[in-house]
């Protein structure tokens, strides 16, 4: 704000923004805006791949859990063997 005086010994003030200041202010907004997206941006594409990494990793457990099930039936079925085995000995 400007302050001057009249020819009448009044002070009056001026509310008129420097166009330097408005300009700086508007490129500062355009900035921030500027990097705001690209910060959006990175954090979408690494959204997207932690999304497809952690399907992954879900398929691998899936598939890892199904061949523990078949390993499992195949222990029990040893162990009634061995069990069956051992009862036609005694």
């Amino acid at each position: 704000m400007k302050q001057r005086e009249t020819d009448s010994g009044r002070i009056v003030v001026s509310r008129v923004i420097p166009l330097p200041w408005l300009i700086g202010a508007v490129v500062v907004i355009l900035g921030h805006g500027i990097v705001t997206w690209h910060e959006l941006t990175n954090l979408v594409d690494a959204t997207r791949e932690n999304t497809i990494a952690i399907q992954a990793i879900r398929e691998a457990a899936a598939t890892k859990a199904v061949a523990d099930g078949q390993r499992d039936v195949r222990i029990e079925n040893v162990e009634r063997r061995v069990t069956e085995l051992e009862q036609g000995r005694r």
